[in-house]
């Protein structure tokens, strides 16, 4: 199974100087870490 990364969204719960520092352009990406304890959440 091929999954188009650019049709697929993921909605992450962040402080609110995470949000601000996005909006400032001061953070431009945000890597997520899935892993067995976290998968079912995801996946």
């Amino acid at each position: 199974m091929n999954t188009n990364i650019n049709e697929v969204s993921i909605t992450l719960e962040v402080e609110s100087e995470v949000i601000d520092k996005v909006r400032t352009g001061e953070i431009t990406h945000i890597c997520i870490d899935i892993n067995e304890h976290n998968q079912s959440l995801i996946l």
